[in-house]
Order: C-alpha cells, then structure tokens, then sequence
C-alpha cells in the first residue's frame, strides 16, 4: 500500500508543471496557478536515520523475521529513499524546501490547471494642447503650474499617471527680398542675436515664397500714317525667400516671450529684409497619461472650461490627435502592429496582459497566447504520463 501511495505522488510530480518567477519589462508579475509546499526528506535532530541492523531483523513482540519478510522490508525501505531522493531533486530546483519530514502519503491530487504569466500593459498617449492668446502680455501674471494642474484635470485622468510639460512659442515670418538664398543656419544665427536668445531656441524653416510679377512696354511705329502700339508682357518672376521663425522658451522665461513677441529687425550681410509686422504667441501644453490602455484626448471646450478661471480676455484652445507608444505592448494589440504574437494555431488570452518590450516578439507567446488543443495532442500527452508512471513504480514489481 505504500508503495503504491508512492507511486501516485511520483505520477503528480510528474503532471505538476513547473512555476517559475513572472517577469515581465523589468517588474515582476502576478502567476495565476501556485504549487503546494513540498514536504522536506531531509532528517531532523528528533529522527536520526537508523543504523544499518547487523543481525536478524525483530518483528511484532520481538518475532525474528523470516527471509521473505526480511526481503519485503528492504524493498519498502528502498522504495521510501527513492521516493525522498526523487523529492528532493525536484523540489531543490524550485528554490522551495520546507523542513517537514517526508511520509509516504501522497497529498491531494491539484487540479491541471496551465500557469500564465500575467504581466499588465503599459500604454502612453501623448497629446498637445496649443493654447493661443490674443493678448501675449496676458502670459506675465499665468501661474504655470496652476495651468498644467487644471488641464490635467480636463481629462479625468487616474491620480499619477499624467505628466503635463508647458512651453512658450513665438512664431514669425520673415522676407528676403530678390534671388540671394538664405540658408536656415544664417536664419537661426541672425535671429538669435536680435533677440539675445539661444541658437538652440530657435528653428528656421523655409516658408512659403511670394513671387512678383513686373510688366515691360515696349512701343513700335509702323510705316506711313498708321500707329501700332504693341503691349509686350516680359513677365520677370523674383522668389522672394520666406523663413518661418519659432523661437522656443520654458514656462519660467514668460517675460522674455513676451519681449520677443514685438518684432524687430534682423542683420544679414547683403540681404534686404522685412520684419514682420506681429507674433504670435502660443503654451503648448503637452500631456502624457501611462495607463493600461489608450486613453482619449480632452476636447478644446474640455480645456477651455477647466482654464475660465484663469479670465484670459482672449484665447483659442486646439487639441492634437494622441500619439500611442508602448513600455509594454497589449498582447491584443500586436496583430495590428506588424507582428501577431498569437498567430495560427494559438488564441488570445482573456484579460488584460501585456508582452515584455515596446514590441511583442516570439518569447511572448507564453504569456499572451493559449494553443489550441487537438485530440492527438491530448492522446500523446496522456500517453507520455502514463509511461513516466510505470518506469516510477516498476521497482515494486
């Protein structure tokens, strides 16, 4: 009878699949399935292993043992060590030894039931409110923070995962008369100096050119009394060159972007040009929420009611479309990404998991992805187990 409960705790180590650590990007995840302690081999100080008997082994009242007896008792003994040396193989890898002392009753059978690695995705949508005021001298008395904090609320979004970034734009354009090109490091060069800002403040890119257009006249005379006046249209087009001017500042320099919205003149050696005649100023608010899902954009009139406190006397409020990134990409997202974790012969776990990088990749399916069972591979598996388990228990026999 021992042996044979010995046998069925071989046949359940066997079918027991094996729970490792669940890692996932760095953070350790949640296993859906856990495996029981295991009881210990190992003696304790209260039960000395036995010495080895030197004579006839004693029964019940001290009864000599006969030769079968005696040679049934050693293969029970031995069965029992097998058993504990196979135990401790096992449960020495899993990093999970008890002190208990080994018995030969085997535990409950567990319910089969598969192990996913459930690792939650991780999802940031950016989007960027650009705030535009008619008034730039307004932005003097704008307390930043407060700003950020009230377009954050806009979205009702969950406490710590939006981060709000402010920063000042003024936006120009200017004209370079005649055919002489200017280069946008000239641009950038010629308009830090006039402002006293940062080359790395300011972007230069070439704008949209405006072409003029002149008419020449020409008279002829023709023989006797007649007159021709022939009207000859030489069209000369000269491209002027336009450069869009963005000059860049942090919330805390308001002032200086404010400055900076009144135009002034810029020196470029041989160029004749023109300032313009205004700036405009805008905040880009950029807003980044990290959830486990894409989250939505708050709407214009979300952002415009959330900053009415502030009483600004004029502003225009838009709202960029999100743009999507991944620390950890939805398992239920990779089928549109160019790669689908799951593919033939394997379906989508329910749930919300997530692979273990920006992108899903083949060592991802484990965790995403269940396969689809067919009766042969079930035949074959059932199969296999019962092998194991007559290989364990033939020493009984």
């Amino acid at each position: 009878m021992k042996i044979i409960k010995a046998c069925l705790l071989i046949f359940q180590l066997v079918a027991v699949p094996s729970h490792g650590t669940c890692v996932c990007g760095g953070a350790v995840g949640t296993n859906s399935t856990a495996l029981a302690p295991a009881p210990d081999s190992s003696p304790t100080p209260s039960d000395p292993d036995p010495a080895p008997s030197s004579g006839p082994s004693s029964g019940p009242a001290g009864r000599l043992l006969t030769a079968e007896e005696e040679e049934a008792e050693a293969e029970e003994e031995e069965g029992r060590r097998l058993l504990a040396d196979l135990i401790d193989s096992r449960y020495l890898q899993e990093d999970n030894v008890s002190d208990d002392n080994v018995t030969t009753d085997a535990p409950e059978m567990e319910e089969d039931v598969e192990e996913v690695c459930e690792c939650p995705p991780e999802v940031i949508t950016t989007f960027t409110s650009t705030l535009t005021f008619g008034d730039p001298t307004e932005l003097e008395s704008v307390d930043f923070a407060a700003l950020r904090a009230a377009i954050i609320t806009s979205g009702d979004y969950p406490d710590n995962t939006a981060v709000a970034t402010a920063t000042i734009k003024v936006s120009m354009s200017y004209t370079f008369e005649g055919d002489t090109a200017v280069t946008s490091d000239e641009c950038q060069s010629a308009v830090a100096s006039a402002y006293g800002v940062a080359a790395t403040t300011v972007m230069c890119t070439e704008g949209t050119a405006a072409t003029t257009t002149t008419e020449n006249v020409t008279t002829t005379t023709a023989a006797a009394t007649t007159t021709t006046v022939a009207r000859r249209l030489d069209s000369h087009a000269t491209a002027a060159v336009v450069m869009d001017v963005e000059i860049s500042f942090a919330e805390e320099e308001a002032q200086s972007a404010v400055y900076a919205s009144t135009p002034v003149d810029l020196e470029i050696t041989g160029q004749t040009i023109t300032t313009p005649l205004e700036a405009v100023v805008t905040v880009e608010v950029v807003l980044e929420v990290t959830s486990d899902d894409v989250v939505a954009a708050p709407s214009a009139a979300d952002i415009t009611t959330a900053l009415a406190d502030f009483e600004f006397e004029s502003l225009t409020v838009a709202v960029s479309e999100p743009e999507v990134s991944y620390t950890r990409m939805p398992c239920s997202a990779s089928a549109g990404s160019g790669y689908d974790v799951c593919g033939s012969g394997y379906d989508l776990r329910s749930g919300s998991l997530g692979c273990a990088g920006a992108a899903c990749a083949a060592d991802d399916r484990e965790t995403c992805c269940t396969q689809v069972a067919t009766a042969g591979a079930q035949s074959t598996c059932m199969l296999g187990s019962l092998t194991v388990l007559a290989l364990s228990c033939n020493f009984a026999f």
